[in-house]
């Protein structure tokens, strides 16, 4: 497309990063916000179609604009998880302000690390008539630089282990004209994983969760008494052990067994593991829980992590290790 290099329908058009920082980490989730800005000439007007024709594009070697795409993509809605590069820049408000309408943009990147991309901005008016900020009437970019995305060791995080509930279940079996009553012992520890530097925290997780918990090891060990009369002793008796993630976003923040109910997701930053230790005749867990042991977290700036969840002491104790 050819720009319209005047001013007789826009008096102004310019494009703003109006986060603090031009900056992003090349992860592809982090977003740093850009406003383009728009003013009609006194008696023009910008109907709803042309200010939704807005866009970012780029300028290509052979001198054509491009919607802006590939390693670098842009949204109309902000992904609130995560925040802005720290920086201590500040966006140009008077600039802004000067301007009738504004629309926002909200750019990620998972080009290479020191990569910088110039981007302007343009709208359609009518069929191939098009503005653009590239021109000497506007004469107005912004230019992204990405960062490379952080990279963690074990050592950067801890896990720490809050013994919070015994409690037990009853639940009545039959067998041949005899009712039995069996109880089963429940008990449940909650793990909070977090970053051990405080300025960091995690704000979410990738995985499949299934009613709000991800079920990564389940492990059942038959403790049956024999006994000579029946061949077995009624009710059988089993030791299970389950651990679960609980999902940051459920609405639900509990854990829930039976009757048993635990609050989650109570220290910001963390996220909750849960170890589910049964014994007794009722020691057996849905299997639809059941979920990969590797999933990524994420801090607040994007960036990911693999952690995969371990069991010690035959499913006793959590623990984790990383992956690249």
């Amino acid at each position: 497309m050819k720009p319209i290099n005047e001013a007789d329908w826009l008096s102004r058009l310019n494009i703003n990063i109006s986060s603090n920082s031009n900056r992003i980490f090349n992860n592809g989730n982090q977003e740093l916000e850009i406003s383009v800005g728009l003013t009609p000439r006194n008696g023009q007007v910008i109907t709803d179609e042309q200010l939704n024709s807005v866009r970012l594009v780029t300028l290509e070697d052979d001198g054509s604009y491009q919607e802006l795409s590939g390693e670098y993509r842009y949204f109309k809605d902000r992904d609130k998880r995560f925040e802005y590069y720290a920086d201590t820049g500040s966006a140009p408000a008077p600039l802004l302000e000067s301007t009738t309408l504004r629309k926002r943009f909200y750019v990620s990147s998972t080009a290479s690390g020191g990569s910088q991309k110039v981007i302007y901005a343009a709208i359609t008016k009518a069929l191939d008539e098009h503005y653009v900020t590239h021109t000497s009437t506007f004469n107005s970019s912004v230019t992204i630089e990405t960062v490379t995305r952080l990279r963690r060791q074990r050592s950067d995080f801890k896990l720490e282990a809050v013994d919070l509930l015994e409690d037990q279940v009853t639940d009545t079996y039959r067998y041949r004209d005899t009712t039995y009553e069996g109880q089963t012992a429940v008990d449940v520890d909650v793990y909070f994983l977090e970053f051990k530097n405080p300025a960091f925290r995690i704000v979410d997780v990738d995985v499949q969760f299934s009613r709000g918990y991800g079920c990564y090891y389940s492990d059942f060990e038959d403790d049956t008494q024999l006994s000579e009369e029946f061949g077995w002793h009624l009710p059988r008796i089993w030791r299970g052990y389950a651990h679960f993630l609980i999902d940051p976003r459920a609405a639900d923040n509990t854990f829930n067994y039976r009757h048993i109910s635990e609050p989650m997701n109570t220290r910001g930053g963390a996220l909750n593991l849960v170890r589910l230790k049964l014994r007794g005749a009722g020691a057996v867990l849905d299997e639809t829980y059941r979920a990969p042991d590797v999933f990524a977290v994420l801090d607040q700036y994007g960036n990911q992590y693999l952690i995969e969840m371990t069991q010690e002491r035959d499913g006793n104790l959590i623990n984790f290790k990383m992956h690249d």
